[in-house]
């Protein structure tokens, strides 16, 4: 198991996401009427509620985000600690899962389309909208590009993780070497460890 895990940014998302800000948005502007969810002809046609289609797009984007990034956030852990191929495997998966709803070109111009009117949008929402067009934005790719894209992440991350480098007849993790680079003071040993910290180079290289 790979101690110390830590929040890390993956191709086109990162672990932990952007959901976060959905209760946010929510609380901001409260009771919202989804009467007034209805798609309006376009930003120009009269009468048009900005504010309200953008709130509606919005909460029907993070309400399939969350579950997106959920089962991600979820398998990426489960891949971590147990270091299985397996594991990995369905973590690659959801990573796929998440870039390929980023990648729909439809809702990729719709935000485009509402971020042309983010003067008549508070700023909350104006930033919401924002950072679902930099999720989107990446993934404008071939469906095939993007899964060759996650598979090869993927297998890097499980490479890196599963390694074990050897010093002194003995096998040690990436947080294990450098933990004793960090107390160790004699300058030939931490020049030991610190090569012993490259070895995965050789493992990863094309």
């Amino acid at each position: 198991m790979n101690r110390g895990l830590r929040s890390v940014k993956m191709s086109g998302s990162s672990i932990f996401g952007v959901s976060w800000l959905c209760p946010a948005v929510a609380l901001m502007l409260g009771p919202y009427d989804s009467a007034s969810a209805a798609e309006p002809a376009g930003l120009a046609a009269e009468g048009t509620d900005v504010k309200a289609e953008a709130v509606a797009f919005l909460r029907e984007y993070y309400k399939e985000l969350s579950k997106l990034e959920r089962e991600m956030n979820l398998a990426w852990w489960r891949a971590a600690n147990t270091g299985t191929k397996e594991a990995y495997e369905a973590s690659a998966q959801a990573r796929l899962a998440l870039r390929r709803f980023h990648s729909d070109p439809e809702r990729y111009r719709k935000i485009q389309q509402l971020l042309q009117a983010r003067n008549k949008l508070p700023r909350i929402v104006a930033r919401a909208l924002r950072l679902a067009e930099l999720e989107h934005k990446p993934n404008q790719l071939p469906a095939e590009l993007l899964k060759e894209m996650v598979e090869r992440s993927t297998e890097i991350e499980r490479l890196f993780s599963t390694f074990r480098a050897e010093l002194e007849g003995k096998k040690y993790s990436n947080n294990d070497l450098l933990e004793m680079l960090r107390n160790e003071k004699r300058p030939e040993r931490r020049q030991r460890i610190w090569a012993a910290l490259k070895q995965v180079g050789g493992v990863v290289a094309p």
